[in-house]
């Protein structure tokens, strides 16, 4: 019985993990651009990404703290598109510098 064992387990296959699709290698200062808006990588550390997400309208951006694959998914889903390194930050509305009615001085 016990040489039935050994020949089962000696003629037995290994599993194989299947291979993930390498994702996207997340760092500091990129800028992902996204459709009608753009995020931009902060930090990256072991497990978690520290970023902005740039909306439309928005006076500012909320600094965001997710899990690596959440924000690569993200990525996959939106079909994000990494901006070159020269690219400019994304850019918040800046308000108006036309300047205002000067007051009276006493």
């Amino acid at each position: 019985m016990a040489r039935a064992r050994a020949a089962n387990v000696a003629g037995m296959k290994t599993k194989t993990k299947a291979a993930r699709t390498p994702s996207p290698a997340l760092h500091g200062g990129q800028v992902w651009q996204l459709d009608g808006s753009r995020l931009l990588i902060e930090l990256v550390g072991n497990r978690l990404v520290h970023y902005k997400h740039f909306k439309v309208g928005e006076k500012r951006p909320p600094v965001r703290l997710s899990g690596k694959r959440a924000v690569e998914q993200l990525l996959e889903k939106s079909g994000a598109v990494l901006l070159p390194e020269g690219a400019a930050e994304p850019s918040v509305p800046k308000r108006s510098s036309q300047p205002g009615p000067k007051r009276a001085s006493r």
